[in-house]
């Protein structure tokens, strides 16, 4: 008895059976439409868009294990933003229906990654910036977008609830670059940001609406980023574990060095180090290096919004350095006396 299987989709063929409804409407809207064509037309085009076109989407791609589910969200969100550009100028009903979905859909995503942040919460000692990044990576994919949206959600929750949150200290847990006068600083940028913001909109506002408004959300913006680094940097620590060195500088960059890969440790104030590409300095800019760590092998480590090349050599700016440098070399100490396995 013979078995039948079912042919694979072509690889094109979801993308271009989904482009094509997309280009066909946009060929029907363009023209101007007149009577009850007017009324139907953009209905039926949205209801293209919002069930149709992810229904083939689903039917090809997802179903024919092309892509996976996750895809159909990537894909239902480009088709309401098709549907916003083509659709929502022509009739105020569709406009306002596109953006009650595009709400809820936009709470759904916040509850689903506060939830799985919350859960990662009480399931590791990692800090916050990581608990978002899990959650977005386990929404998202691990991929550059998964990243960039973990990055911005942990900036806007430190700004919004930073303020609230104590630091967790005790042994093995060491901050960075707190101790630079840093909140006198961007207490003087926002107050800057603040004015500025005021004037240019209230010059453009009434001849340059959008304008005014589009520079205003943006320094809003600008202004909680720049509180919500200010946040991480207050609240983030190093930990020190049994086998490892969890380097944490805010949201500005996190890796984990193991304490066997660890050679040398100089200290001391190094200036201004040369240009080595070895040498990662991205744990101690803006300021100063005070701790050199030399590794028997690259290590990678994680910045803003992007994964930073394995160095040999690191640079550190703890505020307690002597401190640091006392449980380094203990832990170190202990990590080599431990018996290894059988």
């Amino acid at each position: 008895m013979t078995s039948v299987t079912r042919p694979r989709v072509p690889a094109w063929l979801p993308p271009v059976a989904c482009a094509l409804p997309v280009a066909l409407i946009a060929l029907l809207l363009h023209r101007p439409l007149t009577g009850r064509a007017a009324v139907v037309g953009p209905v039926a085009a949205l209801f293209d868009f919002t069930f149709s076109i992810p229904l083939l989407w689903w039917w090809l791609a997802v179903k024919g294990r092309r892509a996976s589910k996750r895809s159909l969200a990537y894909v239902f969100v480009a088709s309401m933003l098709a549907a916003r550009l083509l659709v929502g100028e022509r009739t105020p009903v569709a406009a306002t229906w596109i953006g009650a979905v595009a709400v809820a859909l936009e709470m759904v995503v916040i509850a689903r990654v506060a939830l799985a942040v919350r859960a990662a919460r009480s399931a590791s000692a990692a800090d916050f910036a990581e608990h978002v990044q899990a959650a977005t990576a386990n929404l998202l994919g691990a991929g550059t977008a998964a990243r960039i949206v973990g990055d911005e959600v942990a900036f806007l929750g430190y700004a919004l609830l930073g303020p609230w949150w104590r630091p967790v200290e005790g042994p093995g847990r060491f901050s960075h670059q707190r101790e630079q006068g840093r909140g006198s600083m961007v207490a003087g940028l926002l107050m800057l940001i603040a004015l500025e913001t005021g004037a240019v909109h209230a010059g453009l506002v009434h001849a340059h609406p959008r304008i005014a408004w589009t520079f205003t959300l943006s320094s809003l913006w600008a202004a909680l980023w720049l509180f919500g680094d200010y946040q991480a940097m207050r609240l983030s620590r190093s930990t020190l574990t049994a086998d490892a060195l969890e380097l944490r500088v805010g949201v500005r960059a996190r890796g984990v060095v193991p304490l066997a890969a660890i050679v040398d440790v100089r200290a001391g104030r190094l200036g201004d180090l040369p240009r080595d590409r070895a040498l990662l300095k991205a744990y101690a800019r803006p300021t100063e290096p005070t701790v050199l760590l030399e590794l028997s092998e690259p290590v990678m480590a994680h910045s803003m919004y992007m994964p930073l090349r394995a160095r040999r050599r690191i640079a550190l700016a703890p505020d307690d350095r002597a401190r640091f440098l006392a449980e380094l070399e203990a832990a170190r100490g202990a990590a080599t006396e431990r018996p290894g396995p059988a």
